[in-house]
Parts: C-alpha cells; sequence; structure tokens
C-alpha cells in the first residue's frame, strides 16, 4: 500500500486482511519495479500476481506494465491519482471487495 507509515499500517490493521498477507509493503510510491522486486522476493512469477486496488495511476496501471493482474474497484480518490479506464488494457473492474472471490474464481 502507498501512503504515510503509520497512517497505512493502521488501516491494514483495522481492516482485518492483514492476516491473508505474508508481507505488507507500505511504500512512498507503487511502481512496475517495486512490483517485480516483491514478486521475486516471493518466488511468484508476474502472470500469477493480482494487484487489487482503487487507483488507476497508482494501483492498476504499474501492475499491467509489470505484466500482472489488476482489479481496480473505483473510488474516490484525490484528483492526482485519476486516469483514462480506457488504457487499462487487461484489468478487471469490480465494485466492492465481496465480488473479488466470484472475479478470481472465474480466472482460475
Amino acid at each position: 500500500t502507498k501512503g504515510d507509515l503509520a497512517v497505512q499500517d493502521e488501516r491494514v490493521a483495522h481492516s482485518g486482511l492483514g492476516p491473508f498477507f505474508d508481507e505488507v509493503c507500505i511504500c512512498d510510491d507503487k511502481t512496475k519495479s517495486l512490483l517485480v522486486a516483491l514478486a521475486q522476493r516471493h518466488y511468484v512469477p508476474h502472470a500469477r500476481v493480482w494487484v487489487i486496488g482503487n487507483s488507476l495511476k497508482s494501483d492498476i496501471r504499474p501492475a499491467l506494465e509489470a505484466g500482472m493482474h489488476a482489479i481496480w474497484i473505483p473510488y474516490h480518490t484525490w484528483l492526482g491519482e485519476e486516469a483514462d479506464e480506457e488504457s487499462m488494457h487487461g484489468m478487471k473492474r469490480c465494485n466492492t471487495l465481496s465480488d473479488l472471490p466470484r472475479i478470481l474464481d472465474l480466472m482460475e
């Protein structure tokens, strides 16, 4: 996740999602090279990585550039995070986190 370390750490803790991950990486900016390095560190081929987020610019674009799968959950973000949805070829879209199991099952 991207942002202030203390704020993001608290968000992860309160979300209840922490136990589902081997590692939580809080960074200043998500980039193709960061995502590739994380996949390599965990010995996961890029084609098996799923990046899920609400920002086309910060979540979806770097994942697609790295050859990973991406699922966009639209949510209001600040203007600096906006990007053209049409340019995100190959991404999936869902409305809520509860839609994820259905989408991921279809992709197996």
